[in-house]
């Protein structure tokens, strides 16, 4: 695997209208399976051109597919993904120097999508989408007519700091309503935040917990009941609750690596280098100290991520999740603790994708812990789905 990190959007997107305007909010609602699809299609099979071109752009769909996991963007992985094994298994196959250029092991081979060390695509489809489904699902629960009211809606850029900060920092405060009240709702945003991060969806992880840190930060230690509620290890444990150290690094990277790729996309004065490393600091509820503690702490994390060789690990699904679970809510813990974040392990090492692979990765199935006998060999028609 590559060890450098590519930017989170191809070079080689044709049709810009993908990527929000400068100025506006990026979407907030994840995306279908259908609309992925949509997404994989577009642009992607010119048939006068050369074959080995095409040989070359599987790769590079392969390669972004791996960086945009490993960022965390799971829908443009999976749509990458999804592009190099469309060309790889349907156009491919149609191009009138097919049998000219490949020999039969070659064709064996690219079938499995395979002359890259390639299974692993649709592996990878097949690790990420069941994240996709329920993602998409349980937006759909909580929002039951949002799908049929929106606009129609385009993969977007990263959200900056400064733009997730301005989220978090909404209608979070009413002096006059309890403090108990506020003790739940901050435990309500951390919980989110957590769910958040499991899934993937990093963004609205840094939004939850900072919305969380906020309150127990900033808002509560001022609240007339603080000291008349929560004895002094309660107070302490309420104090530990920020967790905008594990997540920020890598949405700062993301954007930086969008904003290489994009340097006119947005507004220059607003994130010039020194403006960017004051935003991606302006955490809600931390002195000036506290913020130099946290970066030595980000770097040792760092160092010793690649001293345990956590990156090389096979899977590129590898979203921040909770290391050890603590009672909730996290501020009535007998001892107090501090929850951290590290990359999620493969889960699965199943080795036989062939036609149930291809089938499981873009049906509505999310289930993969077995594999039936294969008995369709018809890889041309793929059934896209929801």
């Amino acid at each position: 695997m590559d060890p450098s990190p590519l930017a989170m959007y191809p070079s080689n997107s044709v049709n810009p209208v993908h990527i929000t305007p400068p100025g506006t909010r990026r979407r907030t609602r994840p995306l279908s399976i259908a609309e992925l699809a949509k997404e994989v299609s577009r642009d992607l099979w010119d048939e006068n051109k050369d074959f080995k071109h095409y040989l070359r752009v599987i790769e590079k769909y392969r390669w972004e597919g791996k960086e945009c996991a490993k960022q965390g963007d799971l829908e443009h992985a999976f749509v990458q993904f999804a592009r190099a094994a469309t060309l790889a298994l349907e156009k491919l196959p149609l191009h009138r120097d097919y049998h000219r250029m490949l020999n039969e092991d070659q064709r064996h081979n690219l079938s499995l999508v395979g002359p890259f060390n390639g299974q692993d695509i649709l592996y990878n489809l097949m690790d990420l989408k069941p994240t996709l489904v329920e993602r998409y699902d349980k937006w759909l629960q909580e929002h039951p007519d949002g799908a049929d009211n929106e606009q129609p809606i385009y993969l977007s850029r990263p959200a900056s700091i400064s733009e997730l900060a301005k989220e978090a920092m909404g209608d979070l405060w009413d002096e006059n309503k309890g403090f108990k009240h506020y003790l739940r709702v901050a435990e309500k945003y951390r919980r989110e935040g957590k769910e958040c991060a499991k899934r993937g969806d990093l963004e609205g992880a840094f939004v939850q917990l900072a919305r969380a840190a906020t309150l127990a930060l900033e808002k509560l230690p001022l609240h007339r009941d603080y000291y008349g509620v929560l004895n002094e290890s309660q107070r302490y444990n309420l104090s530990l609750v920020d967790n905008l150290s594990d997540l920020k690094p890598a949405l700062v990277e993301r954007y930086d690596k969008w904003l290489q790729k994009h340097p006119d996309e947005i507004d220059h004065e607003l994130t010039s280098n020194t403006r960017t490393q004051k935003i991606a600091n302006d955490v809600p509820g931390r002195t000036s100290e506290e913020h130099a503690h946290h970066q030595e702490r980000e770097q040792a994390q760092l160092m010793h991520e690649q001293h345990e060789g956590v990156q090389s690990q096979d899977s590129v699904f590898r979203p921040l999740v909770l290391d050890n679970g603590h009672p909730e809510p996290w501020y009535l813990a007998d001892e107090p603790f501090s929850d951290t974040y590290s990359l999620a392990s493969s889960r699965t090492e199943t080795t036989d994708y062939g036609n149930y692979a291809r089938r499981m990765a873009f049906s509505q199935e999310t289930s993969f812990s077995e594999l039936p006998e294969l008995q369709d060999e018809g890889y041309l028609n793929w059934p896209w789905s929801r």
